[in-house]
Order: C-alpha cells, then structure tokens, then sequence
C-alpha cells in the first residue's frame, strides 16, 4: 500500500494545491508558512541562557560585520553564543537591519513549542521558497567574468534586505537563522554538478546542521528551482535536500571537500518522509495508483513529492504518465535518491 494510509495523495493534494496557484510567482508555497504569528515569540539568543553581548568595534565594512554577526550568534566568536549590540554605534544601519528582518522571520514562523527538527524544517521552507536565486551573478561568474566575492548576494543582506542571493548568501542565512534558535551549523564548501549533460561542476556552499548529537546535510539552494510554466517564472521547491547524510548528496549532484571542517552525516534523519508529508511509493504497482487517483483529482493543480523507493526508470514514469489522460504532468527529478516533484495542471 502507498504510505500513510490510502488516501493520503489526496490529503497531500489538497493540503498543497489549494495554498497556491501555477499564476503567482510561487506555485507551492507550504502551508506552515501561512498560518499565523505567535503572540509572544521566543527566540533562544533573546533567553536568559544566553548572557553575553558583543559589539562591532573595530570590524569596518558591512561585509566583515555580517561575519561578525554569524560568528558572534553562533558562539564561535567567543567561545558561546552571545546577543549583538543592536545600539553599537560602529554597527551598520543595514547589518542590523538583516539582523531585525532575520529575527523577525523566526517571530512570524516558528511556533515556541517546536522541537529543533521543525524549526530546520521551517527554516529551509522559508529560505527554499521566498529567496530567489541570483541567476545574473551566477551567469557572470560562470563565464569567466570578475565577481566581487563581498557583492550583496554572498551575504545575509541580500537574503534578508534584497530577497535574491546566490549559495553562499543562503547558507549564511540559514546559519544566522538557527544560530538565533541555539541550534549549531556549520558550513559545507564543496561542488555541485549545474550542467549534467557537460559535467560542468562550480563551487558550491550548504550546511550541516547537528540535530540531537546527529549531523545531517541540508541545501536551501538546491531545495529550489525556477521555472517557467505557461510563460510564468515560478519557484518550485522539494525536500530533496533537508537533513540527509552525506551518501544521499553524493549520490545526487554534490561533492565534499577534502580536508575541511565537514562532520560525516552517517544517515537521513530517522521518519524523514513522514516529517515532510512526502508520499513513499515502494513498487511500480504503487506508483500506478499514486497516477490513478491524480487522474481521479477532478481538476485539481499544482505540485506533489514522491519518493520511488524501489528500482525504476524512465519508462516506468512515462507508465504512470500514461494513466493521466486528461491532464499534462511536468516532471522534475532532483538527481537524489529516487526523489521526484511532479507538477500536475490541466
């Protein structure tokens, strides 16, 4: 049987389409990302356990007082994690103002009763689906252009002022954000394989982040993707790359640096489908009735996740697009582990 019981493509179908539509920028925005704010919002580094302050003396720059800032939150400045000194008179208008907008994402997101999990899990949903890729610099610097390494979308203010960063701006982004939730990061420098068909591979950043002693990968760049359905952009976005082990990258389009700080990531996180609400398909005969019932979804659009936890190819994909007559199915493959996001529209 299909996981979760056997109407569960429909709860998920549901749940997932009727929040968004193909006609906004974004087709599937999550549904945790709608409800409402807490009324009063706890923030682990606004807590009594943290007791130090730092300030920014010295540091000049708005791209050396972002470092500041994360190495500060996170506790590798000194020694444990510590408060920023909002009133600092050498603080930077706009380094504090990322600071502001990245609590204010946890105030407007995260629930006080969350486990650590579910705050990763709110944290990469924000980052995968409201932060567009900066696909102009990406383009400059792939052919051969100078890229200044300090330009706003390597950095918290082009995630949390401008909206649009590129890998490195989003991994420090999701290190500031969880370092704010007393939760330990650190980040990965390694490569990512952009054009298959070339093998061209570029430099590539994500995250480890350490869950109850358990280090797991997560990469809120390649979570995401742009396309453009009907001649609109939209921003897809799949759980392909939240907390999984090193294998899983490797087994997708990741490589991991040799001799740099990079704790192993054993295994995925225990339950990971179930956390995310995926549906797990563990033969073809599944996967069929996965089809039947988007056939039977009577007019319904928008995305879905499946995890092909057996061995298939694209025929048997094709098979199962061929049980959905009356629609057109898009398909994306995230290149790890069997994991797939279908686009289902009329």
């Amino acid at each position: 049987m299909v996981r979760k019981t056997k109407f569960i493509f429909l709860i998920v179908l549901v749940a997932v389409l009727l929040t968004g539509c193909i006609g906004g920028r974004s087709l599937d925005m999550p549904s945790h990302l709608n409800g409402g704010a807490e009324p009063n919002p706890i923030r682990f580094i606004n807590t009594g356990e943290v007791t130090r302050t730092f300030g920014f003396f010295g540091v000049s720059g708005e791209y050396a007082q972002q470092q500041e800032l994360i190495k500060g939150v996170s506790g590798e400045l000194l020694g444990e994690p510590a408060r920023p000194n909002l009133e600092c008179p050498y603080l930077l208008p706009r380094v504090r103002q990322a600071y502001l907008n990245a609590v204010a994402v946890l105030d407007r997101y995260v629930e006080n009763s969350m486990e650590t999990v579910d705050r990763v899990h709110v944290i990469y949903d924000y980052l995968v689906s409201r932060i567009k890729y900066d696909f102009l610099l990406f383009d400059h610097s792939v052919a051969g252009n100078f890229v200044d390494r300090q330009h706003n979308s390597f950095t918290i203010i082009g995630v949390f002022i401008n909206g649009r960063a590129v890998c490195q701006g989003i991994s420090r982004a999701f290190d500031l954000l969880v370092a704010i939730e007393g939760i330990e990061s650190v980040e990965i420098e390694g490569q990512y394989q952009w054009d298959t068909a070339e093998d061209n591979w570029v430099t590539h950043t994500w995250n480890k982040v350490n869950i109850e002693g358990f280090w797991y990968n997560v990469d809120a760049t390649a979570g995401s993707i742009t396309a453009f359905i009907n001649g609109r952009e939209v921003v897809l976005f799949s759980h392909a790359y939240l907390l999984v082990s090193d294998s899983s990258m490797t087994g997708g389009r990741h490589r991991f640096p040799v001799g740099a700080l990079n704790p192993p990531a054993w295994v995925d996180y225990p339950d990971l489908h179930d956390l995310f609400s995926e549906i797990i398909v563990d033969d073809i005969n599944e996967l069929f009735a996965v089809f039947d019932r988007a056939a039977a979804s009577r007019g319904l659009t928008g995305r879905f996740e499946l995890k092909l936890n057996f061995d298939h190819s694209s025929v048997d994909i094709l098979a199962a697009f061929n049980r959905v007559r009356n629609r057109e199915i898009t398909e994306w493959y995230s290149k790890i582990n069997g994991h797939y996001i279908f686009l289902l529209y009329s």
